[in-house]
Formats: structure tokens, sequence, C-alpha cells
């Protein structure tokens, strides 16, 4: 099993969107994260919103010859998420079902879970994650404004958003059985990849 790529991006329109777009390029198994989205995507065709710099924006490309996704993986992504929020920054979030993690009734997080066919046979899973790390600051949609929150309105400390990436996949490949040097060191491997633009 080849390590799992990781490919970094200023912006895309979405990085379920840029997974898509690399599995027909025959990527397999890898990770994408961008700094901004500007089609961002959320459930049942919501958009998701984001700004430059302000979140951790990643998708990750399972290939399913060589991993196997469980049927309930939404539950266990966002249950993993908000574990992993618990556990680096001590704030207690909620998963409301089945893909939205709030902190005190605001959301903080979303989770999509899409199963990608060839014929009737499935060729991959994507993983798509948006966390919010820091306010925003050009928020228009009223809809928006005071259901939202960030790690950063209720963690003072330093947040390194790739050591949140790390402890993510982390915990997500121990529960699908993935051996870890499937991922090899990719703490220093997504801080020393180059930005694509």
């Amino acid at each position: 099993m080849a390590q799992m790529r990781i490919l970094k991006y200023n912006v895309v329109s979405s990085t379920m969107d840029k997974a898509k777009e690399l599995l027909r390029n025959n990527y397999k198994n890898c990770i994408i994260i961008a700094e901004h989205q500007t089609a961002g995507k959320g459930k049942r065709g919501r958009s998701w919103y984001s700004e430059f710099g302000k979140s951790l924006l990643f998708s990750v490309v399972f290939d399913s010859n060589s991993i196997k996704i469980p049927k309930d993986f939404y539950d266990i992504a966002t249950e993993k998420i908000a574990k992993v929020i618990y556990s680096l920054y001590k704030i207690k979030a909620e998963v409301k079902k089945p893909n939205d993690i709030y902190v005190k009734g605001k959301k903080l997080a979303g989770v999509l879970v899409e199963n990608i066919y060839s014929g009737n046979s499935l060729k991959a899973t994507i993983l798509g994650v948006g966390i919010n790390l820091y306010p925003f600051e050009n928020l228009k949609n009223e809809d928006l404004k005071g259901k939202i929150t960030c790690i950063k309105e209720h963690f003072k400390g330093e947040i390194d958003k790739w050591e949140l990436l790390f402890e993510i996949i982390k915990y997500l490949a121990e529960d699908l059985h993935i051996p870890s040097v499937f991922f090899g060191n990719i703490h220093s491997n997504i801080k020393s990849k180059n930005i694509k633009n």
C-alpha cells in the first residue's frame, strides 16, 4: 500500500470538487487541503462559508480497493473530530447528526461523506471536513451571523491547524484499521508541502 499523497492549495472551488477531479485523473488515497474555498459544499447542496486562512478545509480520498469504509462512517468521522477538538482544546463539542458539530448551540464544523461509483462498483469514498478556526471578518450573510462559532472563541492558546489535521487523520486511521506507515510522517509532510496555486 503506497503512502497517502498530500496536496495543498491556496484556493479551490471546494476540496470535494478537487478530490473528484483528482480521482478522475487516477489519484488514489490522497489528502486535499485548501486555505480557501470559493464554493464550499455543505449537506443537501448547501454552501459552506469560509475566508482565506480562517478554517481547516480538507478532503480525503479513500480508494475502495485498499481501504474499506464502514457504512456508519458519517458517525465515526463526526464523533472522532469532536473528540479530537476536546482532546486538543478542551472544547466540549456536540454532534448534530448526520454531519454537524456544534459548540454552545453554534456550528463549529461540518462533515461530508460521498461515495463515488464506477458503474455499479464503488470506486472511492471521499471525506470532506470544514472546521472554523478563527472569527470571520467579512461575513455578510445575515443567516449565518450568530449561528456559527470557531475554535478561537473558546480557546485562547495557539492553534496549530496541521496538528489538528494530523490528530483527526490518526484517529480515523485507528478506526479504519489503516497501518500508520500508510500515512508516513504526515505532520511534518503537511507542513513542508508546497502550496499549489
